[in-house]
C-alpha cells in the first residue's frame, strides 16, 4: 500500500499527479452515477478537464445532468459509443 492508499479512488489519484491532468484532457468516467464515479468528476473539473459520464438506465443519465455533466450517456443504448465519441466536441 502506498502514502494514497490501495484503492480504485488513491491509484486514480496517484495517476492524476503522474499524468498531470490539465485542462486539455477529456476523460472518460464509466459508472458515472457512483460514488468513486463523482470523485473522478469532481478531480477532472478542478484543473478544468471534460468529463464524459458514462452510466446505465435513463435516471442515472438525468442524475448526473442534475449535478451539471455536460455529457451523459446511457450504456445501456446500443449506440452509446457514437455519443461517446461525439461528446467532447461538445466542449
Amino acid at each position: 500500500m502506498d502514502e494514497l492508499g490501495d484503492g480504485v479512488a488513491g491509484r486514480w489519484l496517484g495517476k492524476r499527479v503522474v499524468a498531470r491532468l490539465t485542462a486539455e484532457d477529456v476523460v472518460l468516467v464509466t459508472a458515472a452515477a457512483g460514488g468513486v464515479g463523482c470523485l473522478l468528476i469532481q478531480q477532472a473539473r478542478s484543473v478544468g478537464a471534460v468529463s464524459v459520464r458514462v452510466a446505465g438506465g435513463p435516471a442515472k443519465v438525468a442524475a448526473m445532468r442534475r449535478l451539471g455533466a455536460g455529457v451523459a450517456v446511457d450504456d445501456n443504448h446500443p449506440e452509446w459509443t457514437d455519443a461517446v465519441r461525439g461528446g467532447p466536441a461538445a466542449r
